[in-house]
């Protein structure tokens, strides 16, 4: 399940039914409601707008956990190099806009590119997680977010494989909304922002991004009472987030 169970608590849980043509494949996405023929359902949220109503986080097994996030902290090797940081394989996104971000330890953030990198860019081949880094920026600390493809094997001996009788979700297109107010420590989160600028450490609000994860401000809409409780780590790869939903 791409969330931790051990520290997510919701004090509201109900099932509703998926809207029609819609499909909630991944346990732990921000999930919207809308109205179908008089009655509520949900779908997964987005970014296309401001106003939409957050029903909750899903909460499913009827799934294969294909996409995970990681935190790296690493060193760039001092001279003579090579000047690499060696990521998992099989990264999410294609250069210049791929899912990983890098900030030097107490700095900034490099830029990613697609050519020999220059002092403070770093150049990804996001098949074999190889990030590339200039001499100019030998030496220096840096931590590393990102996402990455899991084969079914690695999926399923971290996650196991689900139960081949559970398919009640599946089958009637239903899925648990996990709602309220409480704590959800999610995997499905934006790698590319910096987490440390939402509330309430910062002032940025924390929204819906594409394909029902979190981010930071855009188009999509606030959670509310959202702030953040954990900002992922190498240590612990969740973000954790307090919410307080209305209804």
């Amino acid at each position: 399940m791409p969330y931790d169970l051990t520290k997510t608590h919701y004090s509201l849980s109900l099932q509703k039914d998926v809207a029609s043509g819609q499909t909630v494949d991944r346990e732990g996405v921000v999930l919207r409601s809308v109205l179908e023929a008089g009655v509520e359902k949900v779908q997964k949220a987005d970014d296309s707008a401001a106003t939409h109503i957050i029903a909750g986080f899903a909460v499913s097994d009827n799934e294969t956990i294909g996409v995970m996030p990681a935190v790296l902290d690493a060193v760039i090797p001092a001279a003579p190099g090579p000047y690499t940081v060696q990521l998992k394989t099989n990264i999410v996104g294609t250069p210049p806009n791929s899912s990983i971000r890098v900030a030097e330890v107490g700095g900034s953030d490099f830029t990613e590119v697609t050519t020999a990198p220059n002092a403070g860019e770093f150049q990804p081949n996001v098949s074999t997680g190889v990030l590339t880094f200039n001499s100019g920026d030998a030496g220096k600390s840096i931590t590393v977010w990102y996402r990455h493809n899991l084969t079914v094997a690695e999926s399923r001996q971290r996650f196991f494989q689900r139960n081949v009788n559970n398919e009640a979700g599946a089958l009637f297109n239903t899925v648990v909304v996990g709602g309220g107010s409480g704590e959800v420590w999610t995997f499905e989160y934006d790698t590319n922002v910096d987490w440390t600028t939402a509330k309430p450490g910062g002032t940025a609000d924390i929204t819906t991004g594409p394909d029902g994860i979190l981010t930071i401000g855009g188009t999509g809409t606030p959670i509310p009472g959202g702030k953040v409780v954990h900002v992922p780590d190498s240590d612990d790869a969740a973000l954790g987030l307090a919410f307080n939903l209305p209804g």
